[in-house]
């Protein structure tokens, strides 16, 4: 399992994005495992999304809200609606 300490080590920006929403698992990092399970989904989906550059709206909404105030639609906003 990729463990993040810090959100820099992200691969992309949509990546590092999906980190900084992900609030730190019981060991304090960051992961997009962790992520996964917070949204409920499995975390090759999130993975998938990284590969293509591309949320779906609704896991965009999703992240925000996960977030907290850490990530905005606007932060997301060219990843839901790339071509």
């Amino acid at each position: 399992m990729a463990t993040f300490l810090s959100t820099n080590e992200a691969g992309t920006e949509l990546h590092r994005l999906i980190l900084v929403a992900v609030p730190p698992n019981p060991e304090g990092a960051k992961t997009i495992t962790h992520a996964a399970k917070c949204m409920g989904i499995n975390k090759a989906t999130i993975w998938q999304w990284i590969k293509l550059d591309r949320i779906p709206p609704t896991r965009a909404r999703e992240i925000v809200e996960m977030g907290q105030g850490r990530v905005s639609l606007d932060q997301l906003h060219r990843f839901v609606y790339a071509s």
